[in-house]
C-alpha cells in the first residue's frame, strides 16, 4: 500500500483510523466552511447584484471564474494540472467528481432585463463550449439555460399577465407567428445564441399556455374565466 499523497511505503495491513479528537476538528472546520460560503453568497447578493443595473464585466468574470479550478495531479500522473468544476465559493479544494454547470450566477444575471445582460450569459454559455471537460453532450447546458431563461420571463411577465391577460395573449401570439415566420425555409442552429434560446424558452411557455387554455375550454369550468368570452 502507497500513500497517495507522500507516496510512502505503508504495510499491508495498514489501517486507516481517524482519532476523536480530529473528528471534531474536522466537524468544526466543516461547519466554519459552511458558514463562510453562506456569507459570501449573501455578500455577492445584497452587494454585487443589489442595484438596478448588473455588475461590471470584471466583477462577472471573476464570478464565473470561481465555478473552475485547476488542481496539481499526482507526480506519476501523465499530465500536471487537471480541470474540476466547483460550487461558486472562495475555497478552491472541495470540487466536484463529475463535472456540474452551474447556473446561480446566471439566475442572478437574469434578475435584470435580458437585453442588460445578454452578452454576460453569451460569454458564459460560450466559456461551457470551450470547455471539453464538461460538456460531451450540449443538451444538458442548453436546458440549463433555456430553464432559467423560462423562470426569468415568468417571473417578469407574471404580475403584468393578471392585470392584462388578453393582452399578453395578443402579444404572444404575435410573438409565435413571427418567429414561425422568419424561421420558415431555415434549417437547424448551426450556433446557439442566448437570443436562440430565449426564443426556445419563451415558446415553451406559449405552448404550457396554451394547453392550460385548451384544458380549461375541454374542462369547461373556465369557459367564464377565458379573456375572450367576457
Amino acid at each position: 500500500m502507497i500513500c497517495p499523497s507522500c507516496l510512502t511505503d505503508l504495510p499491508d495491513n495498514f489501517s486507516v483510523t481517524v482519532s476523536q479528537e480530529h473528528r471534531v476538528a474536522i466537524g468544526k472546520h466543516a461547519q466554519f466552511r459552511q458558514m463562510c460560503n453562506s456569507f459570501f453568497m449573501d455578500l455577492i447578493s445584497t452587494m454585487c447584484f443589489k442595484d438596478n443595473n448588473p455588475p461590471e464585466k470584471n466583477v462577472i468574470d471573476g464570478l464565473l471564474s470561481l465555478l473552475f479550478v485547476q488542481k496539481e495531479l499526482l507526480r506519476d500522473a501523465p499530465q500536471r494540472y487537471q480541470e474540476h468544476t466547483k460550487s461558486l465559493s472562495p475555497f478552491d479544494d472541495a470540487v466536484d467528481k463529475t463535472p456540474v454547470v452551474r447556473s446561480v450566477v446566471l439566475k442572478l444575471l437574469l434578475k435584470y432585463s435580458f437585453h442588460a445582460v445578454k452578452d454576460y450569459i453569451q460569454a458564459y454559455l460560450s466559456l461551457l463550449e470551450k470547455k471539453a471537460f464538461i460538456i460531451k453532450d450540449k443538451t444538458e447546458p442548453y436546458m440549463l439555460f433555456i430553464n432559467c431563461l423560462e423562470d426569468s420571463i415568468h417571473e417578469k411577465t407574471s404580475a403584468y399577465y393578471t392585470r392584462s391577460e388578453l393582452d399578453c395573449l395578443r402579444k404572444e401570439g404575435h410573438f409565435l407567428q413571427t418567429c414561425s415566420s422568419g424561421r420558415q425555409g431555415q434549417g437547424p442552429a448551426t450556433t446557439v445564441s442566448v437570443e436562440y434560446l430565449q426564443e426556445v424558452a419563451r415558446t415553451r411557455l406559449c405552448l404550457d399556455r396554451a394547453s392550460d387554455l385548451l384544458l380549461e375550454l375541454q374542462e369547461g369550468s373556465g369557459r367564464s374565466s377565458l379573456p375572450w368570452r367576457n
